[in-house]
């Protein structure tokens, strides 16, 4: 019972100690009409955004 009254409070103790970070602020924010793009990187959001501008969809973008 002594054991686990010690492991409790470490981890009682870790948790106050630790705190909750701050949420980064975002620097940018993106908007427009019409459709959306979401991709791993610059060249494949450029792709997107050409499939879009086209007249194509997600499935042709894909």
């Amino acid at each position: 019972m002594r054991t686990l009254r010690w492991i409790c409070t470490i981890w009682f103790a870790t948790l106050a100690f630790c705190g909750v970070s701050e949420a980064a602020e975002i620097g940018w924010k993106a908007s427009g009409t019409g459709g959306a793009v979401a991709a791993g990187g610059a060249e494949a959001v450029a792709a997107g955004i050409s499939m879009l501008e086209q007249g194509g969809n997600a499935a042709d973008a894909a």
